[in-house]
């Protein structure tokens, strides 16, 4: 097993692609996410723009009702969305809505079901896409976004729109001051994230990623077991899961 590079060729997609088009990306991108790492810190994650290592946003734990999540804040401090862990993690590990807003979903997610992808915490992300104001009808501004995990000791996967690579990201190699390659030593590691995004996509897409690591280590721990249990299942079971 590779560390899992550049596997894939990156593209500019074929159309914006955004929640809120005052932060789509002019140019090719490179952000780092870095772990607080200090227990007296008000935040989780910082995330930072390569170019002027200034901060894009600030990720912090927050509950919802009892259940975990995480709030997003811009560079000065004012929040932008909040992201709401499912307690049926296997059928829609997380949803994303504005401050505020009750129960109306921006971002819903679905983890993919073949056995390859259920246990690497492959999902979809599906939203609807401001940018596409050409278009008349919501159905036609709807958009589906698939996260694959690469075959890699490190953290890495990629985002594709379509068959075209639009945002990439792999555990720092430069910035890390040791690499966890093994299981047991992965235990409590907060490694810092490479990201790189490409333009015309809206860098607040880049935030939720942060979640889909997060699966990734749920599926690889908890659930890639279960997926054993769910490949052998007929579509009767499939859809008395979706129905609870």
């Amino acid at each position: 097993m590779s560390y899992g590079l550049n596997t894939r060729p990156f593209h500019k997609p074929l159309r914006p692609i955004a929640l809120r088009t005052d932060l789509i990306a002019e140019r090719h991108t490179r952000l780092h996410m870095i772990p607080a790492c200090d227990s007296r810190s008000e935040t989780d994650y910082i995330i930072r723009d390569d170019m002027d290592d200034e901060i894009a946003c600030t990720v912090t734990g927050k509950k919802f009702g009892g259940q975990p999540g995480r709030e997003f804040r811009d560079k000065s401090g004012l929040p932008l969305f909040e992201l709401h862990q499912k307690s049926i993690v296997f059928k829609q590990p997380w949803t994303v809505r504005l401050p505020g807003c009750g129960d109306k979903d921006l971002v819903t997610t679905q983890l993919r079901r073949t056995f390859r992808d259920f246990g690497n915490g492959n999902c979809d992300l599906m939203f609807e896409n401001a940018a596409a104001i050409q278009n008349k009808h919501t159905r036609e501004k709807m958009m589906k976004l698939q996260t694959y995990r690469r075959q890699s000791m490190l953290y890495a996967f990629d985002v594709l729109d379509g068959d075209r690579k639009v945002v990439e990201v792999q555990e720092s190699v430069q910035k890390n001051e040791k690499l966890a390659l093994m299981p047991e030593s992965r235990k409590g590691y907060h490694p810092i994230l490479d990201i790189r995004v490409a333009p015309g996509v809206d860098l607040t897409l880049v935030r939720f990623l942060i979640p889909y690591k997060d699966a990734a280590d749920l599926c690889r721990l908890v659930l890639l077991p279960l997926s054993c249990r769910i490949g052998c299942m007929g579509y009767e079971e499939l859809n008395a899961i979706d129905n609870d």
